[in-house]
C-alpha cells in the first residue's frame, strides 16, 4: 500500500490519481528523461573540454625538430581542434535546451536530430525519447 503525498490517505497499488484529493500521484517520465539529457549534456561539454585541453598540453610538450615531431604536431593539432571546435556550437545548443525546457517550450525534432548529429549523441537520444 502507498500513500498520497498531498493528502496522506492510503491508496491502492495501481492508483494514478488520488480518489480523495483528485491529484495525480505519478511522476512524469518526460521530466526524468529531460533531467538525464541535461546531465549528459553537461558531462559531454566537460569531456570535450578536458580531452581538448589535454591534447593542447601534449601539443606543447612535443620537442621541436625532426619528421617525427612534425607528424606528432599534426596529429595532436588535429585532435585538439576536433575536441575544442565542437564546443563553439555545443555550448549554445546546451543553453538553448536548458532555457526551452525551463520555460516548458516544446523542443523541435530538428533540434534533437541536429544534437544527435553534431555531438550530443547520448543526450540527444534522451531528448528524442522525451516528448517535450
Amino acid at each position: 500500500m502507498s500513500y498520497c503525498k498531498y493528502c496522506g490517505n492510503e491508496l491502492l497499488d495501481n492508483t494514478t490519481v488520488c480518489p480523495y484529493c483528485n491529484k495525480s500521484i505519478t511522476v512524469n517520465s518526460n521530466y526524468i528523461l529531460v533531467a538525464i539529457a541535461k546531465i549528459l549534456m553537461i558531462l559531454t561539454l566537460i569531456g570535450f573540454f578536458i580531452i581538448g585541453t589535454t591534447f593542447l598540453v601534449l601539443l606543447n610538450l612535443i620537442p621541436p625538430g625532426g619528421l617525427e615531431a612534425a607528424s606528432l604536431f599534426i596529429i595532436f593539432g588535429c585532435l585538439t581542434i576536433s575536441c575544442i571546435l565542437p564546443l563553439f556550437w555545443l555550448i549554445p545548443m546546451c543553453i538553448y535546451y536548458f532555457i526551452a525546457t525551463k520555460k516548458k517550450k516544446k523542443v523541435s525534432m530538428s533540434f534533437k536530430i541536429c544534437s544527435l548529429i553534431f555531438g550530443f549523441f547520448l543526450p540527444a537520444i534522451f531528448m528524442i525519447c522525451a516528448d517535450i
